[in-house]
């Protein structure tokens, strides 16, 4: 759990909704989000509720900096989303936190299985550090100089974060296998974070095309649509797909939507 004086505590005092500050990462682990979701869901279901009568079905008061910091947490793993309300803020849980907690996708089913591991990989900084080495993490040290010298950790926080973003990928039963696609770098901590440099776009006149996947020799089911931009859409299937599988196809494009667009595009 964040600390009361951690940058994420002090972030979440500030302003009255739960904001990503430098450094962006979530509270507390996976796991534990996903235990105050089922809380969470138990009571609200699919109803968006005030900021405050979610704090207390968490057990806290509506002052409480460490509440925030969990509701902030949930954001931070896609679980749970903020609806301006006129002057009062309202939560409500997401499609990924209910295809999570809900009885509609039961314990093992694959739709369940990629929403937690969309959500293990929600928070930017764990989108970075998944794109930067998976599953296969390099000794403590190593992560440590890297949060702090490079993205502005404070050292008395990155051996937390540390412990929880392992157990996370660990809870999410995340490997190298998965496919998962990174964030994109501009959609990373370094845009958020305290660092001495800051990212510079450049957009390239024109954008060069992506290059074409070749239509495999054995036949097997492949189709590529060109996108504006110079982008291409392209799947490849060692078979076809039934009906329902080719549906969890399609929830997973949706899951994965954070990771594939940018939302500064037109």
């Amino acid at each position: 759990m964040a600390k009361e004086n951690s940058p994420s505590a002090t972030g979440i005092a500030k302003d009255k909704l739960p904001k990503h500050r430098s450094p962006n990462y979530p509270g507390h682990g996976l796991a534990d989000a996903i235990a105050e979701t089922k809380t969470l869901f138990s009571h609200m279901v699919r109803h968006k509720v005030g900021l405050d009568v979610a704090l207390s079905h968490l057990g806290f008061k509506s002052t409480s900096s460490s509440g925030k910091v969990h509701l902030a947490a949930l954001r931070a793993y896609g679980l749970l989303e903020v609806i301006k309300n006129g002057h009062e803020p309202m939560v409500k849980l997401t499609s990924t936190a209910i295809d999570i907690v809900s009885p509609d996708y039961p314990d093992g089913h694959p739709t369940r299985l990629a929403s937690i591991k969309h959500a293990a990989l929600a928070p930017k900084l764990h989108a970075e550090l998944w794109g930067k080495w998976k599953a296969s993490l390099p000794p403590d040290d190593e992560i440590r100089r890297f949060l702090v010298r490079e993205r502005g950790f404070y050292d008395k926080s990155v051996n937390d974060f540390i412990a929880q973003y392992k157990a996370t990928l660990a809870f999410a039963n995340l490997s190298d296998a998965d496919m998962m696609p990174p964030a994109d770098e501009d959609q990373t901590e370094e845009k958020q974070m305290e660092t001495t440099h800051s990212p510079v776009k450049t957009s390239p006149a024109q954008p060069p095309t992506a290059p074409a996947m070749s239509p495999p020799k054995d036949g097997s089911p492949f189709i590529s649509f060109p996108l504006p931009g110079g982008n291409v859409l392209e799947v490849r299937l060692r078979s076809k797909l039934s009906s329902k599988e080719f549906a969890t196809v399609k929830k997973l494009l949706d899951l994965s939507e954070d990771s594939l667009v940018d939302p500064d595009k037109t």
